[in-house]
């Protein structure tokens, strides 16, 4: 029996997050022990806020990261432009994808199959035997 759905993410690991964005070869930088002057990052409606992470895109574009205290993480921009949206969904991607492994191999799934299909989303086939 095959089934298909869509998966809806929220980012609650910053572990896993780094491990994705490394993953992407993207350059990231853990400011959590700078001094908080040098944490802040304007968002794109010229907002200061205080970042954690920063991510730097292929472009030289810079995404904030910031762990909220529910242990929820938010992305950060100071442009809201083409690039920075592909490399977000691009991290995410890498993120669910991990996040999707990790859980399947502690419910005791034996083979993994991974296809990367035309359109850039990602097909993960799982078997388990009884």
């Amino acid at each position: 029996m095959s089934q298909s759905c869509e998966i809806v993410v929220f980012i609650n690991s910053v572990e896993v997050l780094v491990k994705s964005i490394s993953e992407l070869g993207l350059a990231n930088e853990d400011l959590r022990q700078l001094e908080e002057e040098k944490r802040y990052m304007k968002d794109c409606h010229g907002n200061r806020r205080l970042i954690d992470y920063r991510i730097t895109n292929e472009q030289g574009e810079k995404i904030g990261v910031v762990e909220n205290i529910d242990g929820k993480v938010e992305f950060v921009t100071e442009k809201d432009t083409a690039s920075v949206k592909q490399t977000i969904n691009k991290v995410t991607q890498a993120y669910s994808r991990i996040k999707i492994l990790n859980e399947v191999k502690k419910k005791g799934y034996a083979s993994v199959k991974e296809e990367k299909l035309p359109n850039g989303s990602i097909r993960i086939v799982v078997e388990k035997w009884r």
